[in-house]
């Protein structure tokens, strides 16, 4: 017989981990008992009566409450513990600090997420971008197109790894040295599909990260895959379809996407293309139809400026002051170089030697604080 400890469990990796295993315990079960009492750690001490309680309705709840008698130990989970051992490797509960804040808000979040790359990346602004694996190759220049635009506002590009507009979406971030998440289905030691290895291996490197739910050597089970796109969705400001039937899986994204109160966006197709009426059906159901980067901003302003008020709020606490007076002066050298007339970026980067990347960070922040506006054709003036 398990005897509960007397001393209080205060590892949260440990209990999350034991508490995601424990029978009966499900996302939404997991985010409703670590709400309750606070989180994993506090589940495992709590009264079980007052466990009980929280259960509200659930049946038969004494092989949970046998199990949380059992204090969680890391010899229960080596092959979690080892996987953070290896290098670019990371593991982040629900409810630590690192955990990303917008994927927090759903009403079923992972209780855990298995990091390949920068686990940084998870608190940056994302959009998702998805679509048919079978795409045209028009549909796949779109995705590249809109990938690396909005990859080089600063926005993270946050996709599937998929072949089609997953893929494109990912490489187009990628073409200019932008960042990009890919959420996998499987586990991160079996990237899937395995054509999509060498992909992997560059997005880890080039700053970006991989996320899974499931165990790092997890199969590529059908089951997992529609079960991520809630994944995909939740860590994105938006979600952005690019080609899909009416049974493709990004549909359930986009759908899973509107659940937690995201936006949905929609590019329109060729009507004798079978992958553009998911889209057109989207649009029908009150998706925002999407022809330029612009139709996407406009709509994610409010979120954007909100997400990016927290990321300066966060490096303001980490930077001295000496960095920030420097982030305002790239600000003021932006606008003089602009002078008066319109600038494309090129244009502000020969003129002021920074990177396109910073150029395209600080535009959108001055375009956010309405002191410059994005003209057609790729050009600012100041408002």
């Amino acid at each position: 017989m398990i005897v509960r400890s007397e001393e209080p469990v205060n590892d949260l990796l440990l209990c999350t981990l034991a508490l995601s295993q424990a029978p009966g315990i499900g996302p939404i079960r997991f985010k409703l008992l670590c709400e309750h009492f606070g989180s994993a750690v506090e589940v495992f001490n709590a009264d079980r009566t007052a466990v009980r309680e929280a259960l509200g309705n659930f049946k038969n709840p004494d092989p949970l409450l046998f199990y949380l008698d059992h204090t969680p130990k890391p010899e229960d989970f080596v092959a979690e513990l080892e996987f953070i051992e290896r290098e670019d490797r990371s593991l982040i509960a629900f409810g630590e600090v690192a955990y990303p804040e917008l994927l927090s808000h759903i009403p079923d979040p992972p209780p855990l997420l298995y990091v390949w790359g920068n686990s940084q990346t998870l608190q940056t602004p994302q959009l998702a971008v998805v679509g048919s694996r079978k795409a045209s190759t028009a549909g796949q220049r779109r995705s590249l197109y809109f990938a690396k635009a909005i990859s080089n506002l600063g926005i993270t590009i946050t996709s599937g790894l998929a072949h089609g507009i997953d893929a494109a979406a990912h490489q187009g971030a990628l073409s200019d040295g932008g960042v990009t998440i890919a959420v996998l289905g499987s586990g991160l030691d079996r990237v899937y599909p395995k054509a999509h290895t060498r992909l992997a291996e560059k997005i880890a490197d080039s700053g970006g990260a991989l996320v899974s739910e499931q165990a790092p050597a997890a199969a590529p089970h059908a089951k997992n895959f529609p079960k991520r796109n809630r994944i995909i969705s939740g860590l994105s400001l938006g979600t952005l379809v690019i080609e899909a039937s009416r049974r493709s899986g990004s549909l359930i994204t986009a759908r899973m996407a509107a659940e937690q109160g995201r936006e949905v966006f929609a590019v329109p197709g060729d009507i004798d293309n079978p992958n553009s009426r998911g889209c057109h059906w989207l649009l029908r159901q009150g998706a925002a139809l999407i022809e330029e980067v612009d139709d996407l901003l406009t709509p994610l302003a409010p979120q954007l400026k909100h997400a990016l008020n927290d990321i300066e709020r966060s490096t303001a606490a980490d930077n001295n002051a000496e960095r920030t007076a420097q982030s305002g002066n790239k600000e003021e050298l932006i606008l003089g170089a602009m002078g008066f007339s319109s600038k494309s970026i090129d244009e502000l980067c020969s003129l002021t030697q920074l990177t396109s990347g910073e150029v395209s960070t600080i535009l959108l922040s001055l375009e956010l604080s309405g002191k410059v506006t994005g003209q057609t054709g790729g050009t600012f003036c100041r408002t």
